[in-house]
């Protein structure tokens, strides 16, 4: 698998309404799920205690 060829499934699903994002690793493709609510937020918190 090549970047363009993570780009143009990404789209597909993009398209289709699925808020994945992939990675490719070694020539495979790793699929993230979206992030929810609680992983929003710890993130933040996490950013704020750097920021400080």
């Amino acid at each position: 698998m090549t970047i363009k060829d993570v780009e143009r499934i990404e789209s597909i699903l993009s398209d289709a309404g699925f808020d994945y994002q992939l990675e490719l690793e070694e020539g495979s493709i790793i699929i993230i799920g979206p992030s929810d609510i609680i992983t929003s937020e710890v993130s933040v918190e996490f950013a704020c205690q750097l920021s400080n």
